[in-house]
Order: C-alpha cells, then structure tokens, then sequence
C-alpha cells in the first residue's frame, strides 16, 4: 500500500542541477557596506551607484562561476540514483560546502518517499549521516551501520544549502580588488590622458580561460575550485 506522504517540491530559489549553467549565483558583497567603502565612494551618485552594482554582480557571478560552486548560501535540489558511488552507501551532494540540508526522500518504489533525518551518535536514526565538508550524504541505519541507498533511477532526492556563512575574507578581498580594477580601469581611466596609478594592472593572457583578470585574484578563486568526481 502505497504511504501517504506530501510531494517533495524544491525550493522557489532552488538551483537547477540537471541544468548547471542557468544557476545564477548569490551575491556575497553588498554595495554600501563593502563595495562603495572600498572603493572610498561612499558619496558617489545614485546613478553611477547603479553601473558599480552591475560591476558587483558580474564580479559575484563570475567568481563563483570560476570557483565551480557557490560562495555565497544558496538552496538547491537535486535528484540521485539509488544504490550509486563507491559501495552504495555514499551519495556526493553537487554543491559544498553544506550549510543545511533541507530535507532527503528516498522513494522506495511505488510505495512512495520515506524521509531521512540525520543520524548522529546521540541520537541513532534510520537515516544519513552528513560530510558537510564534502558534501557526502552516507546511508546508515540505527548504530551508524552503514547501508546502500534504496536501488532506483533518480530515486533519492535532495534539498540542501551550500556555501559559506559568514563569507569568508579570502573570498571577499579578491573580489574587491576586482571591482576596484574593474571601475577604475572602464570608469576612471581617461581616454586621452594619463591613466590613474593602477589602472592597467588587469592585463592578461588574451588566451586565458578568463582574460582581464588579476592573476592574484583568480588564484584565490581557482585554489579554491570543488573538484568532483566523473
């Protein structure tokens, strides 16, 4: 008899993991406590304040994009195979690391979804265990003994937060840097004249995967990329 239970639908702001490339990443600075102040603007026009947010967004996007995953927290759902990876104990979440995880269903055929919690040593549950590090989702049942996930095609699903909170200094500090070379480099170097001390510094390999970079500022990004597994 098939179990009564809700459907599992994905958050509003849920990114969508069957299509990686229409995610549009969180920002992780904001415009008048951390852009206008390092930029010394804090007077600066509503206008212009316009142009330096669209600067802001790009530079929040594009590191995240160079980074492969999200800095800033951001919700996402997913769906996983059952009894996949390694032993079939071990599921790998796309994002980390996690912050939360929502809610996992594990559909057992058409007897409908069982939800997990998570199992910890105080308290031992027929559910996962959680590598927020890693984002590793382990199956275990009551003794944290573990077990493979419910065998089925997309049959294990995921809703769960990633990034990081508070944001880190080794993420905002490049990405401040970028802005300001950014800004600096389009808004304030004269067409005809000397340009300000720094402006040129964001030269690069015309042949690089992102050109007009700070090499500085994409090593703080790219050091840091999540690699997955194929």
């Amino acid at each position: 008899m098939a179990n009564s239970f809700p459907t599992l639908t994905p958050p509003a702001n849920a990114g969508q993991i069957s299509n990686p490339s229409s995610i549009i990443w969180n920002n992780y600075l904001d415009l008048q406590h951390d852009v206008l102040p390092y930029l010394q603007a804090q007077t600066m026009s509503a206008d212009r304040q316009v142009l330096v947010q669209l600067v802001t967004d790009y530079v929040c996007q594009l590191s995240q994009q160079l980074r492969g995953g999200p800095i800033a927290p951001m919700s996402f759902f997913a769906r996983y195979d059952g009894w996949s990876g390694w032993n079939g104990a071990y599921l790998m979440l796309d994002y980390a690391p996690v912050l939360n995880v929502a809610q996992v269903a594990e559909w057992w055929g058409t007897s409908g979804p069982n939800y997990l919690s998570e199992s910890t040593p105080e308290a031992q549950v027929w559910g996962y265990q959680l590598e927020a590090r890693i984002g590793m989702l382990t199956r275990v049942f009551p003794g944290n003994v573990q077990m493979p996930w419910f065998p089925g095609s997309r049959s294990i699903e995921v809703t769960w937060t990633a990034g990081y909170n508070p944001v880190p200094a080794m993420f905002k500090l490049p990405a401040l840097e970028i802005i300001a070379e950014w800004w600096r480099e389009t808004q304030q170097a004269s067409r005809s004249g000397p340009r300000p001390a720094g402006a040129g510094n964001m030269l690069d390999m015309a042949t690089d995967t992102y050109p007009g970079l700070p090499v500085r500022c994409k090593a703080a990004f790219a050091s840091t990329a999540q690699i997955g597994i194929g």
